[in-house]
Formats: C-alpha cells, sequence, structure tokens
C-alpha cells in the first residue's frame, strides 16, 4: 500500500482547454483574515499576534507624532487606540503574557505622558480613578470581557451560528469531565488544551463569575461515573500534567 502524502499535487482540468490547473495548497497553521481577523483551522493564532503587534505600532508611531497632554495621551488611549487594538479580541484566545507584550510599548508611552515611572505598580495602573489608580485598560481582560459577551450573546439568540457555537460548548464541556458546564460552574482547567471556549471560562474562572442558561445542557448519563471521577480527580491538588493524563484515559 502506498504511503499516504497529505501534500501530493492537486489540479483540476479546464473544460475549454483541457489544461490541468494546480490548486494551491495552504496548511491548516497558516492564518488567512477573515472579517478583520486572521484565523487558521487548526487554532494558531500566530498571524494574528503578528498583526496585532503591528497595529499597535503603528497607532503608537501615530501618538508619538503628536504633542499631546497627559490628559488628551489618557483619552487618545482609550477612545482611539484601546478600541482598535480589541476588535478582534472577542474571537481570540491569547494569553494574557502574550496581550502584555502587545500592550509594552503603549504602557512605557503612557506612563511617560503622565510622568510616572515606568515599573510603577500594575495594580494602581489599571485600578479605575475612582479607586485611585490610572485608569489603564489592559488588553487581557479587554479580550476576556469581549468574549464573555459575544458568549452571552449566542447563547441567547437562535441562529444557526448560535446552534453551532451550543455544540462546541458541548463538545467542550464533554471534554472537561465535569458535572456542570464549565461556564456556569468554572474551574481551573488548565489541564485541558488552550483554545476559545477554554479562554472564556478560565476568564470566569479568575473573576469568580458565572454564564447560567434557562435550559442548561446535560452530558449523556453514560458519562456519570466519569463525571464523579474527574471531579475528585480536580479536589486533589495533583500536578497538571497528571490531571491531564488522567483525563485522557
Amino acid at each position: 500500500m502506498e504511503k499516504y502524502d497529505p501534500w501530493a499535487t492537486i489540479s483540476i482540468k479546464k473544460p475549454a482547454s483541457n489544461e490541468r490547473q494546480i490548486i494551491k495548497q495552504i496548511p491548516t497553521t497558516t492564518g488567512m483574515r477573515t472579517l478583520g481577523v486572521q484565523l487558521s483551522p487548526s487554532g494558531n493564532l500566530d498571524a494574528e499576534f503578528d498583526h496585532l503587534c503591528a497595529k499597535a505600532a503603528r497607532i503608537l508611531v501615530g501618538f508619538r507624532s503628536t504633542t499631546f497632554t497627559a490628559k488628551e495621551w489618557q483619552k487618545a488611549y482609550r477612545t482611539i487606540a484601546i478600541p482598535r487594538l480589541i476588535y478582534s479580541l472577542q474571537v481570540t484566545h491569547f494569553t494574557k503574557r502574550e496581550l502584555e507584550r502587545v500592550q509594552a510599548k503603549f504602557m512605557t508611552s503612557a506612563l511617560q505622558a503622565r510622568h510616572v515611572h515606568g515599573r510603577f505598580p500594575r495594580a494602581v495602573v489599571f485600578a479605575p480613578e475612582s479607586l485611585g489608580g490610572l485608569g489603564l485598560y489592559h488588553l487581557f481582560f479587554e479580550q476576556s470581557i469581549a468574549q464573555v459577551k459575544l458568549a452571552i450573546g449566542l447563547l441567547r439568540v437562535q441562529s444557526s451560528l448560535s446552534d453551532l457555537f451550543k455544540i462546541g460548548l458541548g463538545h467542550f464541556h464533554l471534554h472537561a469531565g465535569l458535572a456542570e458546564c464549565p461556564f456556569s460552574d468554572p474551574h481551573d482547567l488548565r489541564y485541558l488544551e488552550l483554545d476559545w471556549y477554554r479562554s472564556v471560562s478560565d476568564a470566569l474562572y479568575l473573576t469568580d463569575t458565572r454564564i447560567t442558561t434557562v435550559t442548561p445542557a446535560y452530558l449523556c448519563p453514560k458519562c456519570e461515573g466519569d463525571i464523579c471521577l474527574m471531579e475528585a480527580i480536580l479536589s486533589l491538588d495533583l500536578p497538571t500534567k497528571t490531571v491531564k493524563a488522567l483525563n485522557g484515559c
């Protein structure tokens, strides 16, 4: 039996000339621009991350070419930079460290504009002004807010996209092995691969919030034993690698 070659040449014949036209193949890890965000079938976000970094750099160049007062810089940051940067974040699942890299140079310039040291405590930098903070927005939490808003919207409406979303949520619930849906009963799910659903669940867990629905989805009764087992495993405080292996079993 010949070995399967996923990159074998594929071509189609043109009816008029009988010529063969080679079809270009693109790996599933390659991001393609779709409605403002560059996604790939495999979930790889490298292209979108590079695009976001380049966008942040362009915005910052524009800011630095203009003479702003401290208040004007703050207003421009909130009304121009942040809206442009968070536009695609509702469908991404970047980590906190990745989004801090995107925001790093912005933070330096924002603090300099307010005559604040670059190593000023971030808890104060991102705290609201009503609590004595500087009121700057953190991209990771803006991503979390956008994700949760999108999830709530998809759970509320009745559409084909909503149905597809709920199917994905059901698979995520099954893979997590928990008694309740991770959105309505968030847990520390580091034993699962990071994807959009886990990113939303992580945001809910981090902020101690939950999304409940009028008609919650339940797993097949055949999974009840596995559910009880997974709940017990999580209560043991085992290393993430061990929990991941046990969940795979």
